[in-house]
């Protein structure tokens, strides 16, 4: 099992900065309060280019990776 790692505040302040004007910001939507017990909110990653909320954290590792030269752009990047 892969132990659980803690994320801090200037991690995702980095992320979001790496990230900025790369990714949609997708919207978030209050569910009708008659669908259930309490407040549910939806935020709606589907909306992104990739269809998934994949696409923030995969492309933030990415980018990481870029900025401190961890990757060789001879080999590229191959997503299955």
């Amino acid at each position: 099992m892969i132990p659980a790692t803690s994320i801090t505040r200037a991690e995702v302040e980095e992320a979001a900065r790496r990230l900025q004007g790369r990714v949609r910001h997708t919207p978030v939507l209050k569910l009708d309060a008659a669908h259930s017990p309490g407040d549910v909110w939806l935020k709606c990653e589907f909306l992104q280019h990739t269809g998934t909320f994949k696409a923030r954290g995969a492309f933030n590792r990415v980018l990481g990776c870029l900025e401190r030269g961890e990757l060789d752009p001879e080999v590229g990047i191959v997503v299955a």
